[in-house]
């Protein structure tokens, strides 16, 4: 089915992937944080908003 180059092809792909997943490193912790209140905490405790001191 498959040639030997399409099958060299294939792992070249994959190791370059594997590579590039390693080393840009796609987990971006910021984006998990708490940003502020959320609608919950509006609800029980109306729209004034939390300054930080």
């Amino acid at each position: 089915m498959f040639s030997v180059g399409t099958r060299h092809l294939a792992a070249l792909r994959h190791r370059w992937k594997s590579f590039f997943a390693l080393v840009s490193d796609p987990y971006r912790p910021e984006r998990y944080y708490m940003r502020g209140p959320g609608p919950k905490w509006r609800a029980k405790y109306g729209h004034h908003r939390v300054t930080q001191s």
